[in-house]
């Protein structure tokens, strides 16, 4: 279920990025009728990697699936909810490596389901639209599947 022109457009933007760039082996299926457009944007510490359900998307939270984004110099952010309460935990990836994980939440909008891990000195995202029953599950096997394409 991976976008027909994911390898097309991550060999594009290896060209234009010195970090590795990867995306997951293994992504949710898309809702019915729904399939996959993906755009990237290059800046000076990173990446992104848009991933959207219309062609003209680019990111656009109305049309927005998700999204991946590497960076440099970047630290996990730990987030709250209106009662002060942590609403990010600490996960563990496979390999050993630990990750931050915040479920989808409210909070004047909608904040999808979100990962972070640190990979040597780039901080990985992914930031994905998923069921509220099964997200931890979902994105935890997102980006263990970042390094079984490797």
């Amino acid at each position: 279920n991976l976008p027909p022109n994911i390898h097309k457009v991550l060999t594009g933007l290896q060209q234009k990025t010195d970090i590795p760039v990867v995306f997951p082996s293994r992504l949710p299926t898309p809702p019915a009728h729904t399939a996959y457009y993906v755009s990237t944007e290059v800046t000076k510490r990173g990446y992104t990697i848009y991933v959207d359900s219309s062609k003209d998307c680019h990111g656009v939270h109305s049309c927005n699936i998700g999204m991946i984004k590497a960076e440099t110099g970047a630290n996990p952010v730990i987030y709250y909810d209106m009662q002060n309460q942590e609403l990010t935990k600490s996960v563990i990836l496979n390999q050993n490596r630990k990750g931050y994980f915040t479920p989808g939440h409210p909070m004047g909008d909608y904040w999808p389901t979100r990962l972070v891990w640190r990979d040597k000195n780039i901080l990985y995202t992914i930031i994905w639209q998923l069921k509220p029953q099964s997200e931890q599950v979902d994105i935890i096997a997102m980006a263990d599947s970042f390094y079984k394409t490797r």
